[in-house]
């Protein structure tokens, strides 16, 4: 078979699937995350970006004793271990940001992977929780 002939055997299976996966990209079939891991650096740096936004709230999904040891400046309490924590965070905003935290980011992974599943539009989830962030040197409230 001629060189030519073979490349352009071998190319036109190659188009074809570029032409569809572009297709299915454009068209949004593609799954996308609603929620974000972010470092405490990247958490410090979304409060301050958002610090003046009604949109972006700050939920600490501790236990209250836990909260009141020590947490983020604005933030709001749901306890995770609630036995209305679902109740409680489907009755909040939806089309607002959240930046989800705990003491070390096991519960805030739950807390995101269940307000996704409840609809909210953009969440972020601080990895470490507030332990890294107090390790990092960034401020808490008492």
């Amino acid at each position: 078979m001629e060189k030519g002939k073979m490349i352009r055997k071998l190319l036109i299976p190659v188009i074809l699937i570029a032409i569809v996966c572009s297709g299915v990209l454009a068209s949004g079939c593609v799954e996308t995350r609603l929620f974000q891991d972010v470092s405490p650096q990247e958490a410090f740096n979304l409060i301050e970006d958002n610090k003046d936004s009604a949109d972006f709230i700050i939920l600490d999904v501790r236990r209250a004793s836990e909260y009141q040891e020590g947490h983020l400046k604005n933030s709001i309490n749901l306890d995770y271990y609630a036995s209305d924590f679902a109740v409680e965070l489907d009755k909040l905003d939806k089309g607002k940001s959240y930046l989800v935290y705990c003491h070390s980011g096991n519960r805030s992974s739950g807390a995101t992977k269940m307000m996704e599943e409840l609809g909210f539009e953009k969440i972020y989830n601080m990895l470490g929780g507030i332990s890294a962030w107090q390790d990092e040197g960034f401020p808490v409230i008492k």
